[in-house]
């Protein structure tokens, strides 16, 4: 996207109306052009009004958009040279883990996608876009230039926009004035960006006569496929997680994903015996020893399967004081397979005291394996690809525990699934209301979603077109810098600059295939 300068010949000036057409539409197999004219007085009309003040706002957009150029180029080829090392060394060149420049660009899992969210998406497209172009034309305009027409087109499957300006009368002006009509549209995007992010700041406080931010997130909607659809509803508020509170929705999808990064198989491998035995996931709870001799489940297998329906399977965690501890050490030194599983009610030890190291240390106190005599430290059996979490709740907009008048307004509860199906099963938002009469959730989320996305998807546009790379900005850019090779002839600059945006164009591909596959790697990962 950016300008696109027409060959023509000297005598079709710019600054003279070309057409009496005010749109046209161009099909092709692979290309399809929409073009507009009506714009084109009304933007020559303000970029003359306002021509000094135009100029001194475009200037501040050159410096920015060429210091943000070169940063980005020097990026581009250390990162380039950087992963010609690795290759060097016998390194997996697609492995970023220790790269922090390019880690910022990767796309972490979070919430669900669903239309809601690419309607979010093609909104902030089409507005960031709209900025770029506008920045490219009033630039333009305020230096006198004419634009011919303003075009949205789809190539392939990628859609884009531009506004067309005469070659010849573009070159014949002054290089500065080529580059603040080059760099205003990242410019604009650059600001259109930071207006966002003070919006996103600011939000909070705009909306605090009628949200509260940042006091545990409240439930949107949940996905009716996901075990937590029995669970939670709209208007419901979550507290805590595993005994840790949650502010927002952000902490409770990087807990799911630190929760996840942690997960262990299930089967331990014991290097004495060369035997495998059954483990717990390490959050445990005290159960009493009258419980475990009447449930207890000596021919349980190794995952759900050997209990009934509607229990599930605990294993003794091997603690210094467990009750069970002697005899797991035992029956371990004689090679024997350690079958004492359990089939409890898993919402009737939800409630109990809880022990094992997986646990906040406020949970537990000081030693994670203690429990009261008589009581033994439990925990559920690992399961591949699930996760347990003990999910604490409120459901404050009712109207007898808004008002007061009922005591029972929340509670807690275990759910067991794959922790990335869990982020992705609930819409949560930081905002709930602050009155009864006005409950409405969606308002604030759809508000800061739309923010976020533009803010994301404007700074991408910064990125990509500061990058050297052929038919973006930076093509043009490049194209004036080496113009400023007086000393060369114009058939050496035009070798040199095709040489550069070859370059800038592979190595540009070739980064965010890194990016790419890494990021897929992630994703990967994660599911497991």
């Amino acid at each position: 996207m950016g300008p696109r300068r027409r060959w023509g010949r000297r005598g079709q000036s710019a600054l003279i109306p070309l057409q009496r057409r005010t749109q046209t539409l161009s099909l092709s197999c692979w290309y399809c052009e929409y073009k507009t004219f009506v714009f084109n007085e009304m933007l020559l009309s303000l970029g003359l009004k306002y021509s000094r003040i135009l100029k001194v706002w475009f200037s501040i957009g050159l410096g920015f958009s060429l210091m943000a150029f070169i940063v980005v180029t020097m990026v581009l080829v250390w990162q380039s040279a950087n992963a010609l090392f690795m290759y060097i060394q016998g390194m997996a060149v697609w492995d970023l883990t220790n790269n922090h420049l390019l880690r910022h660009l990767i796309l972490a899992p979070s919430s669900c996608t669903s239309l809601i969210d690419a309607g979010y998406v093609i909104f902030s497209t089409i507005l960031a876009v709209a900025i770029h172009e506008f920045g490219h034309a009033l630039a333009a305009a305020s230096e006198g230039l004419r634009i011919e027409y303003v075009a949205i087109f789809l190539a392939t499957l990628f859609p884009g926009a531009l506004v067309s300006f005469d070659n010849e009368v573009l070159q014949s002006l002054p290089r500065c004035t080529n580059l603040r009509i080059y760099c205003a549209g990242v410019w604009h995007n650059a600001v259109l960006s930071a207006a966002c992010w003070l919006m996103l700041l600011f939000l909070p406080l705009l909306l605090s006569p009628l949200y509260i931010h940042g006091s545990n997130p409240m439930v949107l909607s949940v996905s009716p496929t996901s075990p937590l659809s029995k669970k939670l509803g709209y208007g419901d508020v979550i507290v805590s997680m595993d005994g840790s509170n949650i502010n927002d929705p952000e902490e409770w999808r990087t807990k799911l994903a630190s929760i996840e990064s942690k997960a262990v198989e299930n089967i331990v491998y014991s290097g004495k015996t060369h035997n495998f035995f059954s483990s717990g996931n390490g959050k445990g709870y005290c159960v009493p020893v009258s419980w475990l001799e009447e449930k207890r489940n000596l021919q349980a297998l190794p995952d759900t399967s050997g209990c009934p329906d509607g229990l599930k399977a605990f294993v003794v965690e091997p603690c210094p004081n467990s009750t069970f501890l002697h005899k797991l050490d035992a029956l371990n030194s004689t090679g024997q397979r350690i079958d004492d599983m359990y089939c409890l009610v898993a919402k009737d030890i939800v409630g109990l005291q809880k022990c094992g190291d997986r646990w906040p240390a406020s949970e537990t106190g000081n030693n994670s394996c203690s429990c009261p005599e008589g009581e033994s430290c439990l925990s559920r059996m690992k399961v591949p690809g699930s996760t347990w979490l003990e999910v604490g709740y409120s459901t404050p907009y009712e109207f007898g525990c808004f008002y007061g008048e009922q005591r029972s307004c929340g509670g807690s509860f275990v759910i067991e699934d794959n922790a990335l199906s869990i982020a992705k099963s609930v819409q949560l938002t930081a905002y709930r209301p602050r009155w009864f009469f006005f409950s409405n959730g969606y308002f604030p989320a759809a508000l800061e979603n739309l923010l976020a996305f533009t803010l994301h998807i404007s700074a991408g546009l910064v990125l990509l077109n500061v990058l050297p790379v052929v038919r973006l900005d930076g093509d043009c850019i490049m194209e004036v810098a080496v113009s400023s090779f007086t000393w060369w002839s114009p058939r050496r600059r035009s070798k040199l600059l095709k040489v550069c945006l070859f370059g800038g164009t592979v190595l540009s591909i070739f980064a965010f295939l890194r990016i790419f596959i890494y990021n897929l790697s992630l994703q990967q990962n994660f599911v497991r």
